[in-house]
């Protein structure tokens, strides 16, 4: 929903932009953007029997969680090598 919402605001920019040219105006399929993303939604729900969407949602998750823990071992590490006497870059 809310990436329609986005989808939905980017085409009314681009709307207003090309309004300001005469003579041209965009395609039906750009302007029904979401008509488009409803479609690909309900295709992607009806996957549901093949394709178990909770698993890859945790995997997404896990993997993305690991990064940002790693991520921030990584900044801590380096914020304390510039620590004299503690890290490793101190005399």
């Amino acid at each position: 929903m809310i990436v329609e919402w986005f989808f939905g605001v980017g085409v009314t920019v681009i709307n207003a932009l090309c309004s300001t040219i005469n003579g041209w105006s965009p395609d039906a399929w750009f302007i029904d953007v979401g008509q488009s993303i409803n479609s690909v939604t309900s295709t992607l729900d009806g996957l549901g029997v093949w394709v178990n969407w909770a698993v890859i949602g945790a995997c997404t998750a896990s993997v993305l969680a690991s990064w940002t823990l790693f991520g921030n071992v990584k900044l801590a590490r380096v914020g304390i090598s510039h620590v004299p006497q503690f890290g490793g870059g101190g005399n």
